[in-house]
């Protein structure tokens, strides 16, 4: 015997994805400035997002990106002559604010509504480029070695999502009960 079962889902309307670019200025001018950049560390944190009536999503956003870097507080040359660079490891961290809107390609001619939901599907760092800038000669060798003053990182953040709806689908089941 079938029997009618009720049950809660979310129904996708629709996906949009794009991609972002950002660029940041780590400017290291206060202290005597880098002679090495170790590791840069970069990640997306999507915080609020929200379907409007233009078929779209806005979203806001943090982009966090921190760079480790080698200081050279001494300069010299070891008993054989090697040029010889002495200092710490330090790290700069910036939280970015951005924000954007994503298309979305809509499954049906129905238009968002106040209970659909905007989620995002994924955000990730798709790929980066830094470049020091400012080069100051350190030390007396052979072959010059520099500090840096700044550091210019280019970002490109791609983001996907989602707007869905909470509906409730009746189904039919076979009721195990009556067998």
């Amino acid at each position: 015997m079938a029997i009618l079962k009720k049950i809660e889902t979310e129904v996708v309307l629709g996906v949009g994805e794009d991609n972002f670019f950002k660029e940041v200025e780590f400017d290291f001018s206060n202290i005597k400035g880098i002679f090495m950049v170790e590791n840069i560390d970069e990640r997306i944190d999507v915080y609020d997002v929200v379907p409007i009536d233009c078929d779209s999503v806005i979203f806001s956003a943090y982009i966090y990106i921190n760079v480790a870097y080698k200081l050279a507080e001494y300069t010299g040359n070891d008993t054989k002559c090697n040029a010889t660079i002495c200092g710490d490891i330090k790290h700069m961290t910036k939280r970015i604010p951005f924000g954007g809107c994503i298309k979305i390609n809509r499954e049906s001619k129905e238009h968002f509504n106040k209970n659909d939901i905007a989620k995002v599907v994924n955000a990730c760092i798709e790929g980066s480029h830094n470049t020091l800038i400012g080069p100051q000669e350190i030390g007396k060798f052979d072959t010059p070695i520099y500090n840096y003053k700044k550091l210019n990182d280019k970002v490109c953040i791609k983001i996907k999502v989602k707007v869905v709806r909470d509906e409730i689908v009746t189904i039919y089941a076979e009721d195990k009960e009556c067998k």
